[in-house]
């Protein structure tokens, strides 16, 4: 036979299993959804009664496998019109309520929309599309720190609800490319006869 209902979440019903059979007066078997978050209580309702809210299950927690590429220009994806992909397991992009922001240093940035060229599911994994931001203020430049943040959010506030918020497992790093002089330049100082100006001419250096 079939439970009156069961669902399972942060409160006990953001999310409703599928397939559920009582299977004994002592089990019941159901098929869980995508879906994010840790400590998960379940509630299980019978004829207008509802189980105290004590047993709980966990997602897995996001893992970052790689990034593509591992290195880019410094001037950011703005100016160089390039982005940068996440290859993921268990990003909860299957999750319809789930939002990523990828967290680059001290920057959080979210993830491009859902599209066959951008943020996608390709295979066993989650590609994650996000934008690399131009290296200044004296950033890293080099082992720059790389995780993951998923969170809800209020189907119908559409506010993020980022107490609930599942960090990465893991963290990677990445690193803008090397900087490059192409020409040097020397001129005469335009008020002070004594002195040269140098010129440094190439890309990758920074603001």
């Amino acid at each position: 036979s079939t439970p009156g209902s069961v669902s399972y979440g942060v409160t006990g019903s953001e999310y409703f299993p599928t397939g559920c059979v009582v299977n004994s007066h002592t089990k019941i078997s159901c098929t869980t959804v995508p879906g994010i978050g840790e400590d998960l209580f379940w509630r299980v309702t019978i004829r207008d009664q509802s189980n105290i809210l004590q047993a709980t299950t966990t997602y897995a927690r996001p893992f970052i496998d790689s990034v593509t590429p591992i290195s880019a220009s410094s001037d950011g994806s703005d100016e160089r019109g390039y982005l940068a992909f996440l290859k993921v397991s268990n990003s909860g992009l299957a999750d319809p309520v789930t939002r990523r922001i990828v967290k680059f240093d001290t920057y959080e940035i979210p993830a491009e929309p859902d599209s066959p060229e951008l943020t996608r599911r390709e295979g066993d994994f989650d590609i994650i599309a996000f934008r690399i931001p131009k290296l200044y203020n004296r950033k890293r430049a080099v082992d720059v720190k790389i995780s993951m943040v998923v969170f809800p959010y209020d189907k119908e506030t559409g506010l993020a609800q980022r107490s609930s918020e599942v960090w990465s497992s893991n963290h990677i790093l990445w690193k803008y490319d090397t900087p490059r002089i192409s020409q040097v330049t020397v001129l005469d100082h335009p008020t002070n006869s004594d002195q040269l100006r140098v010129y440094l001419i190439g890309d990758n250096f920074g603001n």
